[in-house]
Order: structure tokens, then C-alpha cells, then sequence
């Protein structure tokens, strides 16, 4: 992933981690983790929606646990896809702009959303029988990356149960008893039961949990001591 910085002051008991960069890498770290559990076994498409700091370390993140054919970039401003794709073939990787977000999604495997929409932009009638697909953005009641659709007769899993109430992609549905909280499940648990995670339909939905800071910044801080001359 794009360099993170990590200095230590006391190589056998403190160190610093930039706040920001241990976020991106956590992030894509958590959705990489539930896509090796939720995802097709063999997909042939990734797409990415959304052109931030954040869609890099997705992207690779995604690539640690499945191989792609071809990965597509939309966003809202056609040069920033243009320039993320043009980012992700420097790096050696099958990458290119997608125009046109519908008929990007209709071929995708994979989809994962990182964006501030407040309206929905993944429509479940777009998506494949079998596939998954991977919610970042959302993380107000007010905000939507997918409409209602995406989430029917899908397993739907969480970080946290925190996402039930923080993220509109998930409350607002709750509400209008499009889904129940029974059918939403633990990614932890999931993890413990793999088998009972493969379905036709997959959706992740992240909001950051305290204890996959603590993960990464671990790892971190044991690679930089490995590092360390």
C-alpha cells in the first residue's frame, strides 16, 4: 500500500503512527478481511466507486485476497477516476476509468464504495445473482452508498453493531423494515463459521472499530522493529 509513516522513539516500548494513515490501511485491512469471507471465490472484475485518499488502499487491499482479471474506478469527477487508474497501472495492475457507473457495477464481481454520498448510487438491480460488495463511505444516518435492494436477500455483515444506528446504509432500512437485525451478522462471527457466510449475495458494511486500530498499529510497530538496523 502507498507508504504509511511510522517512527519509533524506543524501539521496545513506544513509537509514534500518523492517525491518518493508520485509518486508510485499517480500513482497507477490515473490508480485505471480510472480502477472503464473503467474496466470490473467483471474481473476474473489481470495481471501485469512489476516487479518494482511501480507493488506493482499497483497491490493494481487495487484491491481497482475490486475483482480478481487470479493475474499473468510477467517480463523480471522470479525470480523478482517470488519475486513479492511471495510479493503480503504474503499480502493475489491470486498472482502467469506467465513463459510466450502472453499467460498470452490472459487470463487477466485487464493488467496494468509498464516497460522502448522501443519496444511493449502487442500485441492487444493477448487481450480479453472486456478488459482493464492500460499504465504506457511510458513516451518518443521512449518508447512502447502496439503495435498498442491495441489502434484500443478501447476508449482510458489520464490524460493529454500531453500524445498525451510525450509517444510513443500514438504519434507514432497519427502519423501514426492508431488512431486521436478525439477518445482520457479526463479521467476527462469520469468521468463526465461514461456511454459513457464502451466499449469492454479499454486503459488508464498515464503520471502524477501535480493536483493528490496535491490530494494525501492532503489526506496524513489530515491522518497524524488524526493520530496524
Amino acid at each position: 500500500m502507498p507508504s504509511t509513516h511510522c517512527s519509533r522513539r524506543d524501539r521496545t516500548a513506544t513509537g509514534w503512527i500518523d492517525g491518518r494513515a493508520l485509518t486508510l490501511v485499517r480500513t482497507a485491512a477490515v473490508s480485505a478481511l471480510a472480502a477472503d469471507v464473503l467474496a466470490p471465490a473467483a471474481p473476474a472484475l473489481l470495481l471501485m466507486v469512489g476516487t479518494g485518499a482511501l480507493s488506493r488502499y482499497l483497491v490493494e487491499g481487495h487484491l491481497a485476497v482475490r486475483s482480478y482479471a481487470s479493475i474499473l474506478v468510477w467517480g463523480r469527477d471522470p479525470c480523478k477516476a482517470a488519475t486513479v487508474a492511471q495510479d493503480l497501472r503504474a503499480r502493475g495492475w489491470p486498472a482502467a476509468a469506467a465513463d459510466d457507473l450502472e453499467p460498470a457495477v452490472r459487470r463487477a464481481d466485487v464493488i467496494s464504495c468509498a464516497t460522502l454520498a448522501e443519496q444511493p448510487l449502487v442500485r441492487g438491480a444493477w448487481l450480479k445473482s453472486h456478488c459482493h460488495l464492500d460499504l465504506v463511505g457511510s458513516f451518518r444516518p443521512g449518508m447512502r452508498e447502496a439503495d435498498d435492494d442491495c441489502l434484500r436477500s443478501a447476508v449482510v455483515a458489520v464490524d460493529t453493531l454500531t453500524a445498525l444506528d451510525e450509517s444510513g446504509d443500514l438504519s434507514q432500512p432497519l427502519a423501514r423494515g426492508v431488512i431486521t437485525r436478525d439477518r445482520i451478522a457479526l463479521l467476527g462471527e462469520l469468521i468463526a463459521a465461514p461456511a454459513a457466510a457464502r451466499s449469492a449475495r454479499t454486503v459488508f458494511k464498515s464503520v471502524g472499530v477501535a480493536h483493528a486500530d490496535l491490530a494494525v498499529a501492532e503489526q506496524l510497530a513489530e515491522r518497524s522493529a524488524l526493520d530496524a538496523p
